[in-house]
């Protein structure tokens, strides 16, 4: 899958959070939502236009929430992982900004770093708990 290929596939499937993602699908859509906002941010700071520029990647970031959080689970689910790791991970993440829960910070971190390394990893061959096998050619017939 090319990069246009999987921007588009993850706005298609915008919330859904059935199935399986490629590695090719999961990261090019993670390089297209830091590129824009990186983007975004540079342009920012060249052109000091900085109610503009928050508002768009404010705005940005609300409506890529959720394929970015649906591509993630379906990125787990090609690796056989449940997906609900993501939602802990992320309920974990704002428990973290309480003043005082120092540790759940750095539970936050390790669970996005194994989070991290579970979307790295190829996922299966073969038909799993999740779906069908997405590896698959199809040949042409003749």
């Amino acid at each position: 899958m090319n990069f246009i290929d999987a921007v588009k596939t993850c706005f298609k499937k915008y919330a859904s959070f059935n199935g399986r993602a490629s590695r090719s699908e999961f990261w090019f859509f993670v390089l297209f939502y830091y590129a824009v906002v990186i983007l975004s941010i540079v342009l920012m700071i060249q052109t000091n236009s900085y109610g503009f520029f928050m508002v768009f990647i404010f705005v940005f970031a609300i409506v890529s929430l959720l394929p970015y959080l649906a591509v993630a689970v379906r990125r787990l689910h090609d690796t056989n992982q449940p997906g609900t790791l993501v939602g802990v991970a992320l309920i974990v993440s704002f428990l973290s900004r309480i003043p005082g829960l120092h540790l759940v910070g750095i539970i936050s971190l390790g669970l996005n770093i194994i989070i991290f390394i579970m979307c790295a990893k190829d996922g299966d061959k073969k038909n799993n708990r999740f779906g069908k096998n997405i590896y698959n050619k199809k040949r042409k017939k003749r």
